[in-house]
């Protein structure tokens, strides 16, 4: 008797004969997925849904207002990464299209409305082996969007992305996210033109509840700061034991309403010779401004502009206090000459 072995469609990746052939079990589950599984048999160039509903969850969330409309809130994965979707035994397309009918567009996706006032959704989609996402920019009517077509067949896996966007201006509050169903995904034959074509198997993406809470954060640079002068003490060239000399210790303080810290951006002109120390624009030769910060006794410079500019310090009783410190700096063995150190520090604060 002849023994005929023939070669079946297998994932890609994977090649077998038909005598050593088992069905590869995709076993690894990447993001936050919840699975509702559907088994039905083959029939002729049929695909097949193993996953009913691929739905992107996640825990309570909190930001900070007010924000402005147009503004991305959030983002949340529905990644079935090795898991099969679909299985189709014929070469295959997959298409999707959106359950509801788009209130705006962002960054060339079409925004669709949660139910909540203010805020919406946009929906990008892949193959799983795909390195980079389709868009979701067509309504809930229409042929759909296809974003995989290829010869290939076997199991299918999708990944996708939700990212909250504002649609209106929202203010501080507690918003309640209702679960729904944000996009239809669907397996197909390859040259189909629509999404409605037949035969399909059918996967629902949905986004889970969640409550979104906007806090009214606020800080601000304390009065005094946002202005001030420090003057140094007037010294002589015998001071000057070592290049620094007449240093003056101080602290910049940012009232604070919830917020936990706050990151000091420190800038200005560094000297022509010595890039570590701010310029002098006063009538002084061989002298720049030295920067510094003393948190936990730690003296260390603050740079002009790019390197090691910047300082985060926890709010403490709504109030972020940052110890700082200035002084003459001889920027080279020349001798210096008389004259004034003027030189200007600005300073930007960011908080969370």
């Amino acid at each position: 008797m002849n023994t005929i072995n023939r070669a079946v469609a297998m994932p890609r990746g994977m090649t077998c004969h038909y005598s050593q052939c088992a069905r590869r079990l995709y076993t690894s589950i990447a993001g936050l997925l919840l699975l509702g599984v559907s088994g039905e048999a083959f029939s002729a160039c049929e695909p097949i849904s193993y996953i009913a509903i691929q739905s992107a969850t996640t825990g309570a969330q909190t930001i900070s207002a007010p924000l402005a409309a147009g503004v991305r809130i959030g983002t949340f994965t529905a990644n079935s990464s090795n898991i099969e979707v679909f299985r189709t035994i014929c070469t295959s397309s997959m298409w999707m299209r959106a359950a509801k009918a788009p209130v705006s567009t962002w960054n060339g996706y079409s925004v669709y409305p949660t139910g909540v006032t203010g805020i919406g959704y946009a929906v990008e989609v892949a193959d799983y082996n795909a390195a980079s996402y389709t868009k979701l920019t067509t309504p809930q009517t229409g042929a759909g969007q296809s974003y995989y077509r290829d010869n290939y067949f076997g199991g299918l896996g999708v990944k996708s992305r939700i990212y909250l966007v504002t649609t209106a201006p929202l203010g501080s509050g507690v918003y309640n996210i209702p679960a729904q169903v944000v996009a239809l995904t669907r397996a197909l034959n390859r040259d189909v033109t629509s999404i409605d074509a037949s035969p399909s198997a059918s996967s629902n993406l949905q986004l889970s509840a969640f409550q979104l809470t906007v806090r009214n954060t606020t800080c601000d640079l304390a009065a005094g700061d946002v202005s001030r002068t420090i003057v140094l003490d007037t010294l002589k060239r015998a001071d000057f034991i070592d290049k620094a000399a007449g240093l003056k210790d101080f602290e910049i303080t940012a009232n604070c309403t919830d917020t936990s810290s706050v990151t000091f951006s420190f800038t200005g002109t560094p000297a022509p010779i010595d890039g570590w120390r701010f310029a002098n624009t006063g009538t002084a030769a061989n002298i720049g401004l030295w920067f510094y910060s003393r948190i936990g006794g730690d003296v260390i410079t603050i740079t002009p502009n790019t390197g090691n500019y910047q300082r985060t310090v926890n709010v403490v009783n709504g109030k972020a206090v940052l110890p700082v410190g200035m002084g003459y700096f001889k920027l080279t063995n020349n001798p210096i000459s008389s004259g004034t150190l003027v030189s200007t520090v600005t300073v930007n604060i960011t908080y969370q």
